[in-house]
């Protein structure tokens, strides 16, 4: 019990504050490419992408408390919360190219659903931002007949090892550990989720949810 409690910490922090400081490096190094470059239109642009990031920070600070003291809040229309995901992600990372398509927008997600489908589709993007070097990444989500959703996010970047996938989470530390904590996500959802990459080809991640 203390150990899965211990995990779900873990997972909690990793999901929004360790990304968010993630985030902050990846702005701070922009800033000061800018500053060496004296493009002062380019410098103030991401100082005012710092202070947003830090206010966000704060905010997921009190927020993870919140939730140690009371439990999660319940979720907004799911659709609404990834459109408001993408476009934050789309604010921070000018650099890359995100493309949202949705088949059915009344797709009727629980919380707990809701909620951790979230979290699989922050976590993929943002080891794209991260990682792969990649320009563009697609999402797609999709109805199915057989009463369940299928979530696809894929990039065209380099690509990861199918020992950080396949197996061997608990043996590769640091970057990877989101890999774990996106297969528990969808664990608690009896939901199916697979990744597949080669060097140089890009990840193709699949989450298939099936409906209460």
């Amino acid at each position: 019990m203390i150990i899965e409690e211990r995990f779900k910490i873990a997972s909690e922090l990793h999901d929004s504050l360790a990304q968010t400081l993630a985030s902050l490096k990846i702005q701070a190094r922009v800033l000061d490419e800018s500053i060496h470059q004296g493009d002062d239109s380019q410098m103030w642009n991401e100082l005012e992408k710092l202070e947003d990031s830090i206010h966000k920070a704060n905010a997921e600070i009190r927020e993870l408390i919140k939730q140690f003291r009371t439990g999660p809040k319940a979720t907004k229309n799911f659709i609404t919360e990834l459109e408001n995901l993408i476009d934050s992600f789309k604010k921070e990372n000018s650099s890359i190219k995100i493309f949202l398509q949705i088949e059915d927008k009344k797709v009727n997600l629980s919380d707990d659903q809701s909620r951790n489908t979230l979290k699989i589709i922050q976590e993929a993007i943002t080891n794209v931002v991260k990682h792969s070097q990649a320009k563009i990444v697609r999402l797609f989500v999709s109805k199915e007949k057989d009463n369940t959703v299928n979530v696809l996010v894929e990039d065209d970047g380099i690509g990861i090892a199918k020992s950080c996938f396949i197996g061997h989470e608990e043996e590769v530390s640091g970057e990877h550990f989101g890999i774990s904590v996106m297969k528990d996500r969808a664990n608690q959802m009896n939901a199916r989720l697979d990744i597949e990459s080669e060097p140089g080809e890009g990840v193709r991640i699949k989450l298939n949810i099936p409906l209460n």
